[in-house]
């Protein structure tokens, strides 16, 4: 059975029941919004924040051995359990080359230094890492103002869109369904208590342009393109297919072969956004968009 054969019956199976499909992204979201709802009440925070939202200290030093026990022993030695251990290893070798360490709260870099060493056996200080402290003061500041750069991001994809299609159902749709992915991402993270820090602000905004991109190119096919529906459809899937897999490829060799932490993290988001992209801009933009067509031929 070829390719091409397989993709028209996916293709075909969607026009048949895009209806029904159209509880699956309402499920997901429902899910994603209700669970960091819980986090929020259970923890104090919609998702886990790193120290460049919450406040704390960063340590990164370089060393060419593993001590798989260096969380723990931070923990015991310093008597908080707010330590994150990062490996740096090597992109091609992926041998160990260093250590990135965050503490969260407010403990003297003397007090760490001292730890550091005392587990690593060799002597760690300024000369020989990098030492950084971030307070919670500064660390509003940062969210406020990356909040206003995404509401500022959202607005003129919005506008763009209602500026193309001149209408206001295809612009909202456009919006909601990249909005539910910037949920399902934060939702995702969290339940995996992966923390988000400044740099995944970066990651986010690129799932805004990719997300609104892709849901502009379905609607541009749906709404502009003329012919039948059905055929409509299968050039708008087979271009978006083709997007979305190079998509995943390169987010894919990001994840897999940077060795720096901030690459890998925002691949991560990226990886995340792209899957639920996909299900958003085709079983709730599409669809939605869809009906309006069919409701404005009655």
């Amino acid at each position: 059975m070829s390719l091409l054969s397989e993709y028209n019956k996916i293709a075909e199976f969607y026009d048949k029941n895009y209806k029904k499909l159209m509880i699956i992204p309402f499920v997901i979201i429902l899910f994603s919004t209700s669970f960091l709802i819980f986090h929020k009440i259970s923890s104090g925070d919609f998702f886990y924040k790193d120290i460049s939202l919450r406040g704390g200290i960063s340590v990164t030093f370089s060393v060419n051995q593993e001590n798989k026990q260096l969380e723990e022993n931070l923990v015991k030695i310093l008597g908080t359990e707010d330590v994150n251990v990062r490996e740096l290893r090597d992109a091609i070798s992926q041998k160990i080359k260093g250590y990135e360490v965050q503490i969260g709260g407010d403990i003297d870099k003397e007090t760490i230094f001292s730890a550091l060493s005392e587990i690593m056996g060799f002597e760690i200080n300024e000369t020989n890492s990098s030492f950084g402290k971030q307070t919670a003061l500064i660390n509003s500041s940062f969210i406020w103002d990356n909040l206003v750069l995404l509401f500022i991001a959202f607005l003129f994809v919005t506008l763009v869109a209602f500026y193309y299609f001149k209408s206001v159902t295809p612009a909202l749709t456009i919006i909601i369904s990249t909005f539910m992915d910037i949920i399902n991402i934060l939702a995702v993270l969290t339940l995996f208590k992966i923390k988000i820090g400044i740099g995944s602000i970066g990651g986010l905004l690129m799932i805004i342009g990719f997300s609104s991109d892709s849901d502009i190119l379905i609607s541009t096919y749906i709404l502009k393109r003329k012919g039948k529906m059905l055929d409509k459809i299968k050039k708008a899937f087979f271009t978006e297919f083709t997007m979305e897999l190079a998509a995943y490829v390169t987010f894919t060799i990001m994840y897999l072969f940077s060795s720096i932490g901030i690459i890998k993290h925002i691949a991560l988001i990226l990886l995340i956004g792209t899957f639920s992209d996909a299900i958003n801009s085709w079983l709730f933009s599409a669809a939605v968009q869809r009906l309006y067509v069919e409701g404005k031929k009655k």
